[in-house]
């Protein structure tokens, strides 16, 4: 089985050419994105009883990103304090999600890897650990 040799370096990231599969893909995941950021953009917090989170809805647990959706209606919607008060980092993750957006989309147009797979893997894991960090505060708080 042939493994993939992903670039470390930018430089080397634009060598590697992408198959209409790993492009389709990446367009994919862009136009996932983009219809997040779109729901969260109309979607009306607190009108209706239902709940789009399904960790909340299992465990009864706020999930780690509880608040995000809402926190992105109302940036998007020109409340930036209200939106910091739902979900502290949500114009952090709003430029993340924008930005994976972009590069996907760009990389599914153009065919080849633009962001390297370190850069890709330690933006990740900042992400998942700014995330995590906020969740366990919201814990710390709520005890």
């Amino acid at each position: 089985m042939q493994s993939l040799n992903l670039p470390q370096g930018r430089g080397n990231a634009e060598k590697v050419k992408l198959d209409g599969g790993e492009r389709i893909l990446r367009f994919t995941v862009a136009a996932a994105i983009l219809a997040y950021v779109g729901f969260a953009w109309r979607h009306r917090p607190g009108e209706g009883e239902y709940s789009i989170c399904l960790f909340r809805a299992v465990t009864g647990l706020p999930c780690p990103s509880c608040g995000l959706t809402h926190g992105i209606h109302l940036l998007l919607s020109g409340r930036f304090r209200e939106s910091l008060s739902a979900f502290p980092l949500t114009a952090f993750y709003m430029a993340v999600l924008s930005a994976a957006a972009l590069v996907l989309g760009r990389e599914g147009i153009q065919g080849r890897i633009l962001v390297s797979a370190r850069v890709r893997q330690g933006a990740a894991a900042f992400a998942v650990m700014l995330v995590f960090a906020g969740w366990l505060l919201r814990f710390l708080k709520a005890s």
